[in-house]
């Protein structure tokens, strides 16, 4: 139980993995501040940030945290700067997922990610500016999702400046 943990052990954590079980409050990551790698499968997450009702996860709790996997949960919807000022975060992977809605500017202020997976979601259309102030990715998953549309400029006025790989099946994606 991560809520019976004493401050002073959350500390040494570097590694955390969720299966199951998160709990109706935001909040149950607090003091974790050293951790670097998240991993949360669980039916019962639905959102990541604080302003939305039902299951969340709240990540400006997490400092160092430079790995976070988000696996066969309930999310479907990432709100505009859903991660905000989350500078260390450099992996992100949220896949099988029932995921449909990237709101534009969802990623912005993860100015250090370099690799994005957003693979065997149900997304369907990507907008104008979603992957806008990802200026580090070098590669993004988008495979195994329902991709019909793009908008212009995804990532913006600029592309990031190593981008490399983008895995799709959707062969007009524009950037």
């Amino acid at each position: 139980n991560i809520q019976s943990l004493s401050c002073k052990s959350k500390l040494l954590y570097r590694y955390l993995s969720i299966t199951n079980g998160i709990e109706n409050r935001y909040h149950t990551l607090n003091g974790f501040n050293n951790l670097l790698i998240l991993t949360i499968k669980s039916k019962s997450l639905k959102h990541f940030c604080t302003t939305m009702q039902g299951k969340q996860i709240d990540l400006t709790s997490l400092p160092s945290l430079v790995q976070a996997m988000f696996q066969f949960n309930s999310i479907q919807i990432i709100l505009k700067y859903c991660f905000d000022n989350r500078d260390s975060l450099q992996v992100l992977s949220i896949t099988n997922n029932p995921l449909v809605v990237l709101q534009p500017m969802a990623f912005d202020r993860l100015s250090n990610l370099n690799t994005l997976n957003l693979s065997y979601n149900k997304i369907a259309c990507i907008y104008q500016n979603t992957f806008y102030g990802l200026a580090s990715l070098i590669s993004l998953d988008l495979s195994n999702n329902q991709i019909f549309r793009t908008e212009s400029n995804l990532f913006g006025r600029e592309m990031p400046r190593n981008f490399k790989i983008v895995y799709t099946e959707y062969d007009r994606l524009c950037c």
